[in-house]
């Protein structure tokens, strides 16, 4: 990690948002559809988009919701759990186009903390998900209960870069430049996967030169020259919106 920095995720943008939500101009039901969305702006009603209904994955006494032991167990293997309905407890793929997840409920939890409308969120699920054979065994390796907090220790991550937000701003790659970008995209995956598990130093350096080679037959250098300078011209016109 020595030399290395890892940057907070900025895509979604005070300048505008990729996720939209429409409702048909002509749809005889433009008032339960607003209603609908109106209802998930409620955290106790969205927890149960989440969560599934009351009785499946928790119950609740006197304001504490509680996770039923008997899921925990798929929780830590990081199975799914259907409802008892059958159904999955996902509404849809995008869901924070509605709320912010973190949003707390009135519920709370048995640390007395306001529980979260996603169940993922929840202090003991999280003692499930984070507490693996595999995570214990990184933890002795390396001396850090989680990743984020190596390297935050070796001053390694950090919440803002010049580039926040500048992707808002950049151009959308032609049809022939995306057919190059996804051809570049099984190259690399392909070649990351068998240095993963490469036998020797030498093995590794040989997939890398070869991965090198073939990125640069399909003139990958001419792309990252495009994709530097377009995102420049981005960069220009996001700071250009702040004065």
């Amino acid at each position: 990690m020595e030399g290395q920095k890892l940057y907070q995720e900025s895509w979604n943008s005070v300048y505008g948002n990729n996720y939209v939500l429409v409702v048909n101009a002509k749809s005889p039901n433009i008032d339960a559809a607003l209603r609908f969305l109106d209802m998930l702006a409620d955290p106790d009603v969205y927890m149960e988009v989440f969560c599934g209904p009351e009785g499946d994955l928790w119950y609740a006494e006197d304001g504490v919701a509680y996770l039923r032991e008997d899921v925990s167990g798929k929780i830590a293997n990081r199975e799914a759990y259907p409802l008892q309905s059958g159904e999955e407890t996902v509404l849809w793929a995008t869901p924070w186009i509605i709320d912010d997840t973190s949003h707390p409920t009135s519920y709370v939890g048995l640390d007395g903390e306001p529980r979260l409308v996603r169940f993922d969120r929840w202090t003991e699920v999280l003692d499930l998900l984070y507490n693996t054979e595999q995570q214990n065994a990184w933890r002795k390796i390396s001396g850090y209960d989680f990743f984020v907090d190596e390297a935050m220790a070796n001053n390694a991550y950090t919440l803002e870069s010049g580039l926040d937000y500048v992707v808002n701003f950049a151009t959308i790659p032609d049809d022939q430049m995306k057919l190059t970008l996804d051809a570049l995209k099984d190259i690399v995956v392909n070649a990351s996967w068998h240095m993963v598990y490469a036998q020797t130093d030498e093995q590794f350096d040989q997939i890398w030169d070869q991965m090198v080679e073939d990125c640069e037959g399909l003139n990958a250098q001419e792309i990252i020259d495009w994709r530097i300078a377009d995102l420049e011209k981005a960069r220009q016109t996001r700071d250009s919106l702040s004065k």
